[in-house]
């Protein structure tokens, strides 16, 4: 049972997106509430009914984020999960009733929504809901559709599970020759079609093969490319490779025993360690790293003691400098993870842990969803053949979106679609007019948002209340003066408009309540006014680069054009056409590091500078029957369980984890690097940052902050961040792990050395 919800304020329901099973659930609460009569349909909702449920949900929300003591998720007795994001003046719910979906990723899942949504709409979220219901409809299914793929490729690709772009490995000549056609691509689409393209990019699959930029483009993000990537495998779905599906669900309990763990100190105590055998064996009888021992452990139910990762991390402890391996199974002493042995009636799980088994999990369950979903996978060709002729030619309709830079979150491009071969499409990012517009008005949005003080904020200075007006000032009076030539009767009603609701706002005395003290009050008529004014420019926005995107165009001098730049890359491609097909479905394998690295399974390698994962495809069988028997199955789905687990020590401020899972062994390290590839120390503490935003790219931007807590001095471009998660076999000692981990990491920066930074993107 699964539900998205966007709310305003009123509260109206904006948009929602739910499967059958919730539609059948809210039917029977509104059946039994007299919502609804005995005879309504049960496969539709009644938005009525809907806002009544909800209406005393948001309410409660909405004054308790008033009182200053918000909060962010309701856990009900039937295991039903909600989770709310606000983003501006909106409230984004997600529901989850299968246990599918834990509530950290439906927190990620709520941000990627958002981010979703102003891919399609920028600053102009109300058009989620036209007044049109054919219109409504068709924003709604195509919004949820996206949400739907990203929910797929979340459960299938490594990429989605860290967000993070994985680049196709192949030679140099490949790499070369697909960045001369990409330019050649790019010149032909400005020089004769007519378009302002920017960015020219080839995927395979969700694989990014080449990537080039125009001298004077702004960089194309790598959020922006995995949303990119959403889009494309939406309209392209390509699932012939047969994956075996896995859940975002809360890691099942006490299934893990946690064996180290640690704070940035040991992170670099570990990278900076010599990576000969000689310097390894030498760093084991170093006196930190302990001589192998258990612990032992009263066989009565001893009582939970508060757990030392639940306190602020306030640097590395003796336990965090400290290598162990049992010589058998692990046995926790006290302090440390608890095992099922210590679950007592007396003592039972607290759901402040969140460690339990989804009812998702059991084999009846998912032999269920197996025979249910079994139908629903289609191979490309199929889709094609079903959609017929007319729907591939509508896959060179432009698609509009809204591009995230450092100057505006969301900055008007269109993007064009052209399938060369299956699984490998050529994507064109081009500007669209009144580019610079969208930041003007963004600017004008942001100052407004500013003008209320927070709490935190306390009362302005004079100078600072003076900021704040001329940056508004600004940012208006650019807007106004970009408009000066005509471009629409509607464009200049929003204009004209624009100008009476700005001089409504100065007449207000702006000024003078930005400089009042705390406590004050804003006027109604000032009030009215600001947000007048904050509704009039998302109208221009509005009407400026979202009114076409319903009826979208070309010309058929680009079409000619398109035409043209896909018969050129076909024919330069056609020798490698079924080698990027098997690269697209397998990029890497552990084959060709089993004999170097004895006992490695899997490993996840990330460069956070350029967002960019390094790992060996799982290997799946070739049929499509997802099997939770099978040993592809079971290993994925302990590589998503550990990722999530070990996300939540890192946002407790430990860079160095070690956990045995049952027969395997997963380390996690996270390190800095200089542009030399010298580890960097971290002289300060971190702070935990448990409740904040998810780790990640598409939900925040958790590593560059975290770059810049710890090197507050330093630019960001002299530091690199990465991550490292390795799989062992159970058998291997921690100590055998981190001589491998060091090595691991000298032969990945080896091998990427020069292709793993921006300017490889950009040439």
């Amino acid at each position: 049972m699964k539900c998205v919800l966007i709310i305003n304020s009123l509260p109206d329901i904006l948009f929602v997106h739910a499967d059958k099973a919730f539609i059948k659930h809210v039917n029977k609460l509104s059946r039994n509430s007299g919502f609804i009569s005995d005879y309504h349909n049960e496969d539709e909702m009644d938005m009525t009914a809907l806002s009544q449920i909800f209406s005393p949900m948001i309410t409660s929300l909405t004054y308790m984020n008033d009182l200053g003591n918000p909060y962010s998720s309701i856990l009900c007795e039937d295991g039903t999960l909600f989770v709310f994001n606000q983003f501006d003046d909106l409230v984004f719910t997600a529901v989850n009733g299968d246990g599918e979906e834990s509530e950290e990723f439906l927190k990620r899942k709520l941000s990627v929504v958002y981010r979703l949504a102003t891919l399609h709409y920028g600053a102009s979220l109300e058009l989620l809901k036209p007044e049109i219901l054919s219109a409504q409809k068709k924003a709604w299914k195509t919004l949820g559709s996206l949400i739907d793929t990203f929910g797929f490729l979340s459960t299938q690709q490594q990429s989605f599970l860290v967000e993070a772009v994985e680049r196709l490995h192949v030679n140099q000549n490949l790499g070369g020759m697909a960045i001369s056609l990409l330019e050649e691509a790019l010149n032909l689409a400005r020089t004769r079609g007519g378009e302002n393209v920017v960015h020219s990019l080839i995927m395979v699959n969700t694989k990014l093969l080449a990537l080039y930029s125009s001298p004077n483009a702004s960089e194309l993000k790598s959020a922006d490319l995995l949303l990119i990537t959403v889009l494309l495998y939406n309209i392209f779905p390509h699932s012939k490779q047969a994956v075996p599906i896995t859940l975002n669900r809360t890691p099942p309990p006490l299934a893990h025993q946690v064996l180290c763990k640690g704070g940035p100190s040991i992170s670099h105590h570990i990278l900076s360690s010599p990576s000969t055998n000689e310097g390894c064996a030498e760093q084991e009888r170093h006196p930190k790293v302990g001589r192998v021992h258990s612990d032992p452990v009263d066989i009565r139910a001893p009582q939970r003691k508060a757990e030392p990762e639940d306190t602020a991390y306030a640097g590395s402890s003796v336990e965090d400098e400290l290598f162990y391996s049992p010589r058998s199974s692990p046995i926790p002493s006290e302090g440390r993870e608890a095992t099922a042995q210590e679950l007592t009636p007396k003592n039972p799980l607290t759901l402040k842990e969140h460690f339990f088994t989804p009812r998702a999990d059991t084999p009846d369950y998912l032999k269920r969803k197996m025979d249910d979903e079994e139908g629903e996978e289609t191979d490309e060709e199929e889709l094609e053949t079903a959609s017929g002729i007319q729907n591939m030619d509508r896959r060179h309709d432009p698609q509009p979106v809204f591009l995230s830079s450092d100057r505006c979150p969301y900055l008007p491009h269109v993007l064009h679609f052209v399938r060369l071969a299956t699984g490998t499409v050529l994507v064109l990012v081009s500007e669209t007019k009144h580019c610079n517009v969208a930041t003007f008005i963004y600017q004008a949005l942001e100052s407004l948002a500013s003008v209320k003080p927070s709490a935190k904020q306390g009362q302005r200075t004079v100078p600072q209340a003076q900021a704040i007006m001329e940056k508004l000032e600004t940012s208006v009076k650019r807007v106004l003066e970009s408009m000066r030539t005509p471009v629409g009767v509607a464009v200049e009603n929003q204009v004209r408009t624009l100008r009476h609701r700005w001089e409504l706002v100065k007449r207000g005395d702006l000024l003078g309540f930005l400089a009042a003290p705390t406590g004050v009050e804003m006027s109604p008529q000032l009030e009215a006014s600001v947000a007048e004014m904050a509704r009039c420019l998302k109208s221009l926005f509005s009407v400026l680069f979202c009114t076409s995107q319903g009826e979208p165009s070309i010309s058929q001098q680009l079409l000619a054009t398109i035409s043209q730049i896909k018969e050129l890359l076909q024919t330069r491609l056609a020798d490698y056409e079924d080698y990027l097909l098997v690269k697209g479905r397998r990029n890497m394998t552990m084959t060709a590091h089993l004999e170097e690295f004895p006992g490695l399974v899997h490993f996840i390698h990330v460069d956070r500078c350029v967002d960019q994962v390094t790992a060996p495809t799982i290997n799946t069988i070739s049929t499509k029957v997802r099997d939770p028997r099978n040993p592809s199955y079971v290993i994925k789905q302990k590589i998503w369980d550990m990722w999530t687990y070990i996300q939540s020590y890192l946002q407790r401020g430990h860079h160095f984890v070690a956990v045995r899972d049952g027969d395997f062994l997963f380390t996690y390290c996270l390190w800095f690097q200089d542009n030399n590839g010298n580890p960097v120390p971290v002289n300060c503490s971190l702070p935990v940052g448990v409740g904040s935003s998810p780790t990640g790219i598409l939900s925040s931007t958790y590593f560059k902050d975290l770059t810049k807590r710890c090197f507050p001095s330093t630019p960001t471009s002299s530091i690199r961040c990465f991550e490292l998660m390795c799989v062992h076999v159970g058998l291997v000692p921690v100590q055998f792990a981190v001589k491998q981990i060091r090595r691991l990491i000298l032969k990945l920066f080896q091998k990427s050395l020069g292709s793993s930074f921006a300017l490889s993107l950009i040439q």
